[in-house]
């Protein structure tokens, strides 16, 4: 298999994870829209059994899509870092090449110049393979707790509008009638 074929067989099977990953966040979205009504529905009637039930698969769905959505996004980041560490190395080649022929050039005034140039082209693609591993491992430590705690709010405040139930205002204390309500609020972290 040559070079080519192995370069575009890598690319068709990213461009098939892509895809499923995104069919994957697809169906996720899809579901959190069915639960999110689902919950308001149990919410404006009065079942909380239902409306609880609800929120906890709406927590499992939402954690998958965040997942999904997570890596299809360090894909994009791979593919990007790849493409820079394939150019760093081109420019390191050319730079070789470029070096090799001064070399050739000056070859009677100074040998070990040329040598030291060399050398100092290899730790600069080797200072630019460390930066590139540097970003990665960056992307792979990205902190989602802050996200995590905002989707929450953020679908909880959906099944609130759907259901009828409104924020209170400023200033304006709003009285839960249902213990329930409350602590499934709290399980949300959201007071």
């Amino acid at each position: 298999m040559s070079k080519s074929d192995k370069e575009f067989e890598r690319k068709r099977q990213i461009n098939e994870t892509k895809k499923n990953f995104q069919k994957y966040y697809d169906s996720y979205a899809k579901q959190e829209e069915e639960l999110i009504s689902l919950a308001a529905q149990a919410k404006k009637e009065g079942r909380l059994l239902d409306y609880k039930q609800t929120i906890e698969t709406l927590k499992y769905i939402s954690s998958g899509k965040r997942k999904m959505s997570k890596y299809l996004y360090q894909i994009e980041l791979c593919e990007i870092l790849k493409d820079e560490g394939q150019m760093g190395q081109e420019f390191v080649k050319l730079m070789g090449q470029v070096s090799s022929e001064t070399a050739d050039i000056y070859k009677n005034l100074d040998v070990n110049k040329a040598k030291e140039i060399n050398e100092n082209n290899r730790k600069i693609a080797a200072q630019q393979q460390s930066f590139n591993d540097y970003l990665q491992a960056i992307s792979e430590t990205q902190n989602v707790g802050e996200t995590d705690v905002n989707l929450d709010k953020e679908l909880l405040d959906r099944i609130n509008k759907i259901a009828g139930v409104e924020e209170a205002k400023e200033g304006e204390k709003q009285v839960q009638s249902d213990a329930s309500l409350e602590e499934l609020e709290n399980a949300f972290n959201l007071k």
